[in-house]
């Protein structure tokens, strides 16, 4: 099959790197020439993107403007800075810059009735690969880490092993990480074990990647769930993979893929849900044993029959609508996922879209209740993405691989799209209501301009600051109220007439007035000129 244009640029992303893994702080990418305008501040050394928004004329009103942030992970060549963070695409106002370094997964979550935040970080592979290594950050509305999330080499179930003759400091792969009600965190992790591949034409002394997951108690880190897709072969044989070998299976470093776990959650209390990319399929598995309870296979239905248009593969981010409240007597169900429809090597023909389907459990088939793409803007996302149902009725769908988020209307009718980059990528996108109180002093830079003073201030992560109080004077601890000024964005400028050798400092102001952090005082002797 010829490739597309949008495969071609993976396999150059993927030769540029060779079988090296995407390191946590990209030198390269840091001295490389970018293709997408970033922003630049004189207070904090970030540069996250500008957005391009581009809006359905035809919608208006609240329909036209959700509430939320978008939280994103920036990863590729377009990307100044990679990590996590959080921005408006009202007018690409930054709110958050976190730490640099490759991150998957970011999003906000209430845990023990509280809002925190939480993300992947750690070492990661591209495709066709598409696994890593790392952990899980939680951080409480300060940002302040209050827990981490790991996986030793060593478990109670034995040993993993990478196949690169590497140790890890946690196997935690980069695809989930979904908080439950109960304390706990599902992630997935991948081992490469020695398997006989003769069912799918390799050899019979192969090596396969397993996929796995398991439920982590977040505060103790201890482990009270796992499941293997490769234990769980009779059931789920290998030759039902979509994904055909491609030259690999002889050695460790260059096991089969074959299931690629990248999404699971909790479904009531005794059951989770698993998306397979490379077997096209989600399946719903019995905690008890681990016994496949349904599977719904994208391209033949599984155990269902599939109606008109609802079909799928490759698919990302598969969940079920209240899956804490279905039980065992549940007739009905609603299930949502990105459906990337393209792969690596399979490209090109059918767009990426938003899936919405209602399965029938009694009848055993599954429909289409809406399918969201732009047909002025079709797209060919060969890996990740995410569809995330909000509140007032839209959906948002992250793209993945392609820099692009959009925004449909509860009829699914295209609200919007943004985009953050021309060759970059963000796991997953989410767009969340989220207010940051940070406990680090906001920032200060200055510069002269002769006879005036030009402050430029800002305060990573607040969401609530609305102006800013102006102190100057010439001594640093007989500071004198100079005037406010209204915040202006993440980084807000003003002039000040400052004594030639006096001091000046900011302190952040919330709505009506009341008082946050301060700056730290700084020396107006000798500042650079404007």
């Amino acid at each position: 099959m010829a490739q597309s244009s949008s495969t071609r640029r993976s396999w150059l992303r993927f030769l540029t790197l060779g079988l090296a893994a995407i390191d946590c702080v990209s030198a390269a990418s840091a001295k490389s020439p970018k293709k997408w305008p970033y922003q630049t501040f004189r207070s904090v050394d970030y540069h996250p993107p500008e957005l391009k928004v581009t809006r359905n004329a035809n919608v208006t009103g609240l329909d036209a403007n959700s509430t939320g942030y978008l939280f994103i992970t920036p990863t590729g060549a377009d990307a100044a800075d990679q990590g996590p963070i959080i921005i408006s695409d009202h007018d690409s106002e930054l709110i958050w810059q976190g730490p640099t370094g490759t991150s998957f997964g970011f999003q906000a979550h209430t845990l023990e009735g509280r809002p925190v935040i939480s993300y992947w970080t750690g070492t990661a592979f591209q495709d066709p690969r598409g696994f890593g290594y790392g952990v899980i950050k939680v951080l409480n509305q300060s940002y302040e880490q209050i827990h981490e999330v790991s996986l030793p080499r060593v478990t109670e179930d034995g040993a993993f092993y990478s196949g690169d003759n590497m140790t890890y400091s946690s196997y935690i792969d980069i695809h989930e990480n979904f908080f439950t009600d109960r304390g706990t965190v599902l992630v997935t992790a991948t081992n490469v074990t020695k398997a006989d591949l003769t069912s799918v034409g390799g050899p019979q002394e192969g090596w396969l990647r397993d996929s796995l997951f398991y439920e982590i108690d977040i505060k103790t880190n201890k482990v009270v769930y796992r499941w293997s897709s490769f234990e769980h072969r009779d059931e789920i044989p290998i030759d039902q993979s979509v994904e055909t070998l491609h030259g690999e299976g002889s050695q460790p470093d260059d096991a089969y893929n074959y299931f690629h776990m990248n999404a699971v959650s909790l479904v009531g209390n005794d059951s989770y849900l698993v998306s397979s990319r490379y077997y096209c399929t989600i399946f719903l598995i019995n905690a008890k044993d681990g016994s496949v309870i349904w599977r719904l296979q994208g391209k033949n239905g599984g155990d269902f029959k599939l109606g008109p248009d609802a079909g799928f593969c490759y698919q990302h981010n598969a969940r079920l609508v209240n899956a804490r409240f279905i039980g065992q007597g549940s007739e009905r169900i609603r299930l949502h996922m990105h459906d990337n429809a393209n792969s690596y090597y399979q490209n090109g023909t059918t767009p990426t879209s938003g899936l919405l389907l209602e399965l029938n459990l009694k009848t055993k088939e599954a429909n289409t209740i809406k399918r969201l793409r732009n047909p002025n803007d079709l797209i060919y996302a060969i890996s990740q993405g995410s569809y995330q149902p909000l509140r007032n009725g839209h959906v948002v769908v992250d793209h993945g691989e392609v820099p692009k988020i959009e925004e449909f209307d509860p009829s699914g009718r295209w609200v919007k799209t943004v985009q953050f980059a021309a060759n970059s990528s963000s796991y997953r996108g989410f767009r969340q209501e989220w207010v940051g109180k940070p406990n680090t002093a906001p920032s200060l830079a200055a510069c002269s301009t002769g006879n005036s003073t030009n402050l430029y201030m800002s305060w990573n992560g607040a969401t609530e600051t609305a102006s800013w109080a102006i102190y100057s004077g010439e001594h640093q601890k007989e500071l004198q109220y100079v005037k406010s000024v209204q915040k202006t964005g993440f980084e807000t400028s003003a002039t000040v007439t400052a004594p030639a050798s006096g001091f000046v400092q900011v302190e952040a102001r919330g709505r009506q007035g009341r008082r946050g952090k301060r700056s730290a005082t700084l020396s107006v002797l000798g500042l650079p000129s404007c």
